[in-house]
């Protein structure tokens, strides 16, 4: 998902209109309620303490549990500066909050921003040279292709495919919140098997990708209806959508009964959430990367976007095996993998693996009874 230097990815379902109305004297983010639209000026607030719904579950039982000022989210990013007070109009003590569901428990931003403030956000401010350098740095790049081959892993078992494993069909492959292609463009190449799409903000980065062989759209809903794909990614894509239950259920009707989806989200475990919350209250000026509420806007742990995903269909792959490699080079190392075999065959059994406890991992239509594997 993008940031700053170059936007990427689906902020929106669809840009909504409804959300075009802006202030005069600033940009405007949005309270959203199911009785109709609420424009809240807090650019010129110094604290708010009112809060949209809970994107989940529609509760209006939602307290804002923390605020964080302009100056703490801009000091707080890499990727922003002193000139963005200017860019984004706003002032250095103008407050933001984060909201608790008190039904649900989900965690969010109170407000969503406004589509000028979007596009001031994800705005090109920065060369299509800068923006590749970001995110095909080799941590990214890493990341990028784990993401793909835990997703072709998943696909492989499923694909009609001849005795040498060639598929009969091309794979079509839905990169959401694509950037620049990292993992996707390895795919799109001509004469292979594959069919990339990608859904990109950016106006510049569609035309980058298009160059080199993938198929763009902007958002979710250019995507031709009746296309059905083998495999979606959704590298942090859901923590800047602000309706992710919509955004989930429309992305359903692009699935057939064995499309396998990757998902990572920023991990807000219980534990975590509080610690940032304390040291906030406590007076911290930092704001971690992936809380900023300008573009983050849910905060998931492992349970809620398992819940989620639950809502609109999908369950979590519980992978049927661990390989192991048995080391012969002491007879400790061998003891050592024995254990560890014996202690994740009995986890597998008992249906705790830990991939449940992460936010990220392969998601299939509930009505697959039949979990992918290893496939050669």
């Amino acid at each position: 998902m993008g940031h700053p230097l170059c936007p990427s990815a689906e902020l929106l379902v669809h840009p909504p209109n409804s959300l075009k109305e802006h202030t005069s004297e600033a940009l405007e983010f949005k309270l959203v309620s199911n009785s109709g639209l609420c424009a809240i000026d807090n650019m010129t607030e110094k604290e708010n303490n009112t809060s949209r719904e809970c994107p989940i579950c529609s509760s209006s039982n939602t307290p804002v549990i923390a605020q964080m000022s302009a100056q703490q989210i801009i000091s707080s990013n890499p990727y922003y500066d002193e000139s963005w007070y200017e860019r984004l109009q706003v002032k250095p003590e103008c407050s933001f909050g984060v909201s608790r569901c008190g039904d649900c428990q989900f965690v969010f931003s109170s407000q969503v921003p406004g589509d000028e403030f979007l596009d001031k956000i994800y705005g090109s401010s920065g060369s299509l040279e800068s923006g590749i350098a970001v995110f095909t740095r080799p941590a990214r790049a890493a990341f990028a292709y784990h993401s793909y081959a835990t997703l072709l892993d998943a696909i492989a078992v499923h694909m009609q495919k001849d005795d040498r494993g060639v598929v009969a069909e091309k794979v079509k492959i839905l990169d959401i919140g694509c950037a620049f292609g990292t993992g996707s463009l390895g795919l799109a190449v001509e004469g292979y098997p594959y069919e990339v799409f990608g859904v990109e903000w950016s106006q510049a980065t569609r035309d980058y990708l298009a160059k080199q062989g993938m198929h763009t759209h902007k958002t979710l809903d250019e995507v031709d209806s009746t296309l059905k794909f083998d495999g979606i990614i959704l590298n942090d894509v859901l923590e800047h959508v602000p309706d992710p239950v919509v955004f989930v259920s429309k992305l359903a009707n692009h699935c057939h009964k064995n499309t396998a989806i990757w998902v990572n989200v920023p991990d807000f475990i219980e534990w975590r959430l509080n610690d940032i919350l304390a040291q906030m209250s406590e007076g911290s000026m930092n704001v971690p990367t992936d809380m900023n509420p300008w573009e983050h806007l849910s905060y998931f742990t492992p349970q809620s976007l398992t819940n989620l995903m639950a809502g609109a269909g999908f369950k979590r792959w519980d992978k049927p095996h661990v390989d192991y490699k048995i080391s012969r080079g002491s007879f400790l190392n061998t003891i050592k993998s024995a254990l560890r075999t014996l202690r994740d065959s009995w986890r597998i059994y008992k249906g705790s693996y830990p991939n449940d406890y992460q936010t990220s991992g392969i998601f299939l239509p509930a009505d697959n009874l039949e979990s992918p594997g290893k496939s050669q």
